[in-house]
């Protein structure tokens, strides 16, 4: 799942709220990974709705639409860790 910049479900956790700790470094970069894996996914579904995409071979299209499916696994799985950092 692929969410714009104001959308985005974890954003609140970036900063640190009256009772709560700072987040260990590890998290940060675990939500920043998301975040640029997120943008980097909005690029290619774009690409891959434009003309150009259908310009290409039909191996390089299904290349692509394979490694667009992997990488919303791998933002679900960054998201799974977010939802449980305490």
């Amino acid at each position: 799942m692929v969410f714009g910049k104001e959308q985005h479900p974890f954003r609140w956790r970036m900063g640190v709220n009256k009772g709560e700790t700072a987040m260990e470094p590890y998290q940060q970069r675990v939500i920043r990974e998301k975040g640029e894996l997120d943008a980097k996914i909005e690029n290619l579904i774009d690409f891959i709705a434009s003309n150009q995409f259908n310009s290409l071979g039909d191996d390089e299209r299904k290349r692509m639409r394979r490694q667009e499916v992997l990488m919303e696994l791998y933002s679900e799985v960054l998201a799974e860790r977010i939802a449980a950092f305490k």
